[in-house]
């Protein structure tokens, strides 16, 4: 992407939160959201005290939110599945993820609450 303007996800957020632009948070929300992935990236590199490489391995990300971690993970060649119970949010990581096209990341919609919804 050459700019935020050019993103899918940006451009989904102002969407998402459209109507709020007036609100005293609005700036912070979309501040955080946009974020996502460089908390992705500091995720990791904590993972990074632990194990030398995600090369390779499976990352589940429950709660997966706007996907920044699964993001991350995907670019240093880990197999990632992040699942949410909130439809708008996986939306908005899919559309995240439309940033990324390059990276093999699943998102399910999934209750872990519900013993079905896992099997």
């Amino acid at each position: 992407m050459n700019s935020k303007i050019d993103s899918f996800f940006y451009n989904s957020l102002k969407t998402r939160f459209a109507g709020s632009e007036n609100h005293p948070q609005y700036q912070l929300w979309l501040n955080y959201a946009m974020s996502t992935n460089d908390r992705g990236i500091e995720i990791l590199r904590t993972i990074h005290n632990f194990i030398p490489t995600v090369k390779g391995k499976r990352y589940l990300d429950i709660g997966s939110g706007y996907g920044g971690a699964c993001i991350a993970f995907a670019s240093e060649g880990a197999e990632v599945v992040g699942i949410d119970y909130d439809e708008k949010l996986l939306k908005l990581a899919q559309e995240n993820h439309r940033d990324h096209p390059d990276l093999d990341i699943s998102f399910r919609k999934i209750d872990i609450m519900v013993w079905g919804s896992l099997m």
